[in-house]
């Protein structure tokens, strides 16, 4: 449906129902157990935010935003290789944007950015979709 290189995020579709039905249902049965609403970080201050872990835990951090960037710092477990493309979530369980870098010395980072906020880096008509979903 949407790729931006850039930013480093696709949005995918169902596969055709004729065509694929198997490959159709698993996505349906995958989609709609996991299905994300998205929402915006106010442009001052920060907010409390979560982050996926490589073993499937979701642990704190705290997130800002920048223009039209995310920032995170704090990061409870720290930002380890592997992670990128994992959600950023807010305390109500919506998508804010999505890793992609982190930054710091060593093997795990506790801050990172610039983070793509979906809000920015989504196309106006997805974002209605997602919006809508809420």
């Amino acid at each position: 449906m949407f790729v931006d290189p850039i930013s480093d995020i696709a949005v995918l579709t169902s596969p055709d129902n004729q065509a694929a039905s198997a490959q159709a249902d698993a996505y349906a049965s995958l989609t709609n157990s996991a299905a994300l609403s998205v929402t915006e970080v106010a442009q001052e201050g920060s907010s409390p935010a979560w982050l996926l872990s490589l073993e499937g835990h979701w642990f704190r951090c705290t997130i800002g935003r920048v223009g039209p960037n995310l920032w995170i710092s704090n990061a409870a477990q720290g930002i380890v290789g592997g992670m990128s493309g994992s959600p950023i979530l807010a305390d109500d369980g919506s998508a804010l944007g999505v890793l992609s870098c982190s930054g710091g010395s060593g093997d795990v980072h506790t801050d990172g950015g610039p983070e793509p906020a979906l809000i920015q880096t989504l196309p106006q008509w997805l974002v209605a979709e997602l919006t809508r979903a809420e």
